[in-house]
């Protein structure tokens, strides 16, 4: 079965179309703002999250490989759609006339979480406590990025970033007594894995002066996790086993507001 995930999408745009607003109308009041230095600030918006799951192993209860393999398709798709919420910090220098260069530090939050069959291990056809399925789930990211822009007007700036980013993925495989997977004789089995991942981040965005001190920004960010081998089931006298390989990505957009010092 598949979740049916939230579509914070409107409440974004609407989000995003008010910082425009915003910083549009107040570009005039902050005539001469000075980008070097520390700041911090806080931004909203929305996350869409990809678990691309492939089964890897497939064996007997006794751990020897099952002739046949894996069964079928090996891969399934969980993905989320959620609210994100991050708070950020970081410092600036100028570079050239027209150029800023900074670094920022982002801790974030957003309760993605899919669950899905899992392809590949069922011996059978469809049982009434329903497929083996696995969850995936993660919570809080954090990341470290170098940013650099360009002032096509002395108070809006067009930027890139790119850094390194992490995060937890916490996995959950349930074996409804089956009888495909696990005895139904010894009820319901599950287990769960938890593993930290790092990976590779980038995106661009828009940020504009609203007074001599405080910015809005509107952001675009693509964040790669790689591949996260985790644990299924393990083959034990009551159950078959089989591990996993999840590819992890999310896509963001926000918008956010931050204070200089």
């Amino acid at each position: 079965h598949k979740t049916q995930p939230r579509n914070p999408a409107k409440s974004c745009l609407t989000l995003l179309a008010g910082a425009v607003l915003l910083a549009g109308t107040q570009l005039a009041q902050a005539e001469s703002f000075a980008w070097d230095g520390p700041y911090v600030g806080i931004a909203m918006g929305a996350q869409h999250t990809k678990y691309d799951w492939k089964t890897t192993d497939h064996v007997f209860p006794d751990g020897s490989p099952i002739p046949s393999g894996l069964l079928g398709s090996t891969h399934e798709n969980l993905d989320s759609n959620d609210y994100l919420t991050y708070v950020f910090a970081g410092y600036n220098w100028t570079v050239a006339p027209q150029v800023i260069a900074g670094i920022e530090a982002h801790a974030r939050y957003a309760h993605a979480r899919d669950t899905q069959d899992v392809p590949g291990v069922s011996l059978g056809g469809p049982t009434p406590t329903g497929q083996t399925n696995v969850e995936a789930k993660t919570n809080w990211s954090g990341d470290l990025r170098g940013r650099a822009g360009y002032l096509f007007q002395p108070d809006f700036l067009l930027y890139a970033s790119a850094g390194v980013a992490y995060t937890q993925l916490d996995t959950t495989v349930t074996c409804p007594a089956d009888t495909n997977v696990c005895n139904p004789a010894f009820g319901t089995i599950d287990n769960s894995d938890s593993q930290n991942t790092t990976g590779w981040l980038a995106g661009i965005g828009l940020e504009a002066a609203l007074t001599d001190n405080l910015t809005a920004r509107v952001e675009y960010l693509y964040t790669d996790y790689g591949t996260v081998q985790v644990d299924g089931l393990t083959a034990n006298s009551n159950s078959f086993g089989f591990n996993g390989d999840v590819d992890l990505t999310t896509q963001s957009l926000t918008a956010g507001l931050a204070y200089k010092f």
